[in-house]
């Protein structure tokens, strides 16, 4: 695959999936916008592939609409424009539905439904106004078929 000069910006990059989403564009030639949560995640993530000046930190809470427009702000302003986006962040709250609380609902449904779209929005608005983009969903095996809880 040759994603050369490539934009991207990948949600939960710091870790699991998103980190090997990470790891493959940058092997491809691709500069590479990690999104997590905190920066304490994503610069670890980033000091793991050997930082340069194809990685930034876009560090945001994707739950909510200010942090998904500060991530893909952070992408355009370091890179110029964004040209992909995969959207692969998600949490556990590992607990039987009588044990679950709705506030951790709420957080899960934040991250992986929410934030989807949220993110998916901001990006969406940069790649119409120029004509060319793509935006990937990714899930689990979590996801697809569930989980304990």
């Amino acid at each position: 695959m040759d994603f050369t000069n490539k934009r991207v910006l990948v949600t939960g990059g710091s870790r699991g999936i998103g980190f090997a989403v990470v790891k493959a564009f940058l092997d491809a030639g691709a500069y590479v916008a990690v999104n997590g949560k905190t920066m304490q995640s994503v610069g670890a993530a980033i000091e793991k592939l050997g930082g340069g000046e194809r990685l930034v930190a876009a560090p945001a809470d994707i739950g909510t609409v200010p942090g998904c427009e500060s991530a893909v702000k952070t992408a355009i302003d370091d890179f110029d424009g964004l040209d992909i986006l995969v959207n692969s962040a998600g949490i556990l709250r590992d607990k039987s539905f009588l044990k679950m609380d709705m506030k951790d609902f709420e957080t899960v449904l934040g991250v992986h439904l929410l934030g989807t779209v949220y993110m998916t929005k901001a990006a969406f608005a940069i790649m119409s106004e120029k004509g060319y983009g793509r935006i990937v969903n990714t899930t689990s095996a979590a996801g697809l078929y569930g989980n304990f809880g």
